[in-house]
């Protein structure tokens, strides 16, 4: 069962509260992550923009690119995953000949 009272509510948003403390809220401005002023301040912009909202529209999107490549002529489905793929060049394991 799911506490939905717990869940963040829209999006996620990186801002300042009301003292000027850098912090990660959602929509309805419940504060989901203080960002400690020691911390590095881009990891708060991270975070929000890695909302779990925002990841599961990514996913879906390419979900939705995979099949529509799947029904495409032949190559294509390579084509659609080397590129893809191309995003993530930079993160440990990416392998070069996966390269577009």
């Amino acid at each position: 069962m799911t506490c939905r009272w717990l869940l963040p509510q829209g999006r996620w948003l990186h801002r300042r509260d009301d003292d000027g403390a850098a912090v990660v809220a959602d929509e309805s401005g419940r504060v989901i992550v203080p960002v400690d002023r020691a911390t590095d301040e881009s990891a708060g912009i991270h975070i929000a923009e890695h909302d779990p909202m925002r990841v599961l529209e990514e996913v879906t999107a390419k979900t939705r690119l995979i099949a529509w490549a799947l029904k495409q002529p032949a190559g294509t489905t390579e084509k659609v995953l080397r590129l893809i793929a191309e995003t993530y060049r930079h993160r440990p394991g990416h392998r070069a000949e996966w390269r577009p």
